[in-house]
């Protein structure tokens, strides 16, 4: 049975954002003609932002940061209803894998995308390892696109968005939030990051590791089960905070039974927004707040919380592939 319609005005305003989010929660189907548009003034503020994004949050306000979703949407409104939303006080940073696995990977999409017209100063979204056409095919999205909307170039509108995605944001210039990891050599500046090309797949290069690695108890640098990246220490993870004049990294991309948890201590952190994941596992799923304090710093803080009810939908992930990334 076909899903009913929805359109949207066009620019977008602060009125609007209950509307979508109650067609999107009811399972409406946004008009494909207004879902290119969206998709394409969000890749165009996007293309706008250097590799690495800076956010400057004076005293009094806050940023929310969440991570890995992975299509659980109706978690996502959880976050968003006990939070607040992206507003001119709370700035929103998505950390990636908004997609995936999960079933509603296209309404996240919508729902930010939508939030970012509306708030450009206010939402930033990093780039995870499942954004990108590497991914998509194997877990999920590029069906779930396929199904919702078949028409022949709607898949490419996504990626377009998705390659203009920035590889990192550093809040007060001191908090540097990754998808994955860190650089699998030393030495690599911010200036470095910045001038990669990021439209574009990852290798097995400093874009590979940024979305891709994971942190390690050992010292130095291991392999990993995973592509493109190595595994990296404690010891990694001080000298590119030290090189860069910078003090914590808070990455997602691995699963945290708490929603979070500190693989390196006091220097990184993990965080992973979709609990109960994949519908099987028994994981709290969390997100977090960054305050600023009078004496400049950060106060870090992680909230955690349970999985909600959502509606039956089909999976579109093959179980052969439910491991790994």
């Amino acid at each position: 049975m076909e899903k009913p319609t929805f359109k949207i005005s066009f620019p977008i305003t602060e009125e609007d954002i209950p509307t979508i989010t109650e067609a999107l929660e009811s399972q409406k189907r946004l008009a494909v003609e207004d879902l290119y548009r969206l998709l394409r003034e969000a890749t165009d503020i996007m293309n706008k932002r250097e590799n690495i994004a800076t956010i400057s949050l004076p005293v009094g306000k806050r940023a929310t940061v969440i991570g890995d979703v992975h299509g659980q949407f109706y978690d996502l409104l959880h976050i968003i209803r006990k939070d607040g939303g992206p507003s001119a006080d709370c700035v929103y940073i998505w950390n990636g894998d908004m997609i995936d696995r999960g079933s509603f990977g296209v309404e996240i999409v919508i729902l930010v995308c939508s939030y970012l017209l509306v708030y450009p100063d206010s939402v930033y979204v990093n780039r995870g390892n499942h954004e990108s056409r590497y991914c998509t095919p194997q877990y999920g999205f590029q069906s779930e696109v396929a199904h919702k909307y078949p028409q022949r170039d709607s898949f490419d509108h996504f990626i377009l968005f998705f390659e203009s995605l920035p590889l990192a944001t550093i809040v007060n210039s001191h908090t540097f939030i990754v998808h994955g990891g860190l650089p699998s050599v030393d030495g690599v500046s911010l200036a470095d990051i910045n001038g990669l090309d990021r439209h574009r797949e990852p290798d097995d290069d400093v874009m590979g590791n940024l979305l891709w690695a994971d942190p390690s108890v050992t010292e130095g640098f291991a392999p990993s089960y995973r592509p493109f990246c190595q595994r990296f220490g404690p010891d990694v993870t001080k000298r590119f905070l030290a090189h860069n004049k910078l003090k914590r990294v808070i990455r997602s991309h691995e699963m945290a039974p708490y929603g979070y948890s500190e693989p390196h201590s006091g220097i990184l952190y993990t965080l992973f927004s979709a609990p109960k994941y994949m519908g099987v596992g028994d994981n709290l799923g969390a997100f977090a707040h960054l305050t600023p304090t009078s004496t400049g710093d950060l106060k870090l803080e992680f909230e955690p919380f349970e999985a909600s009810p959502h509606p039956a939908a089909p999976s579109y992930t093959s179980p052969a592939t439910c491991d790994i990334v």
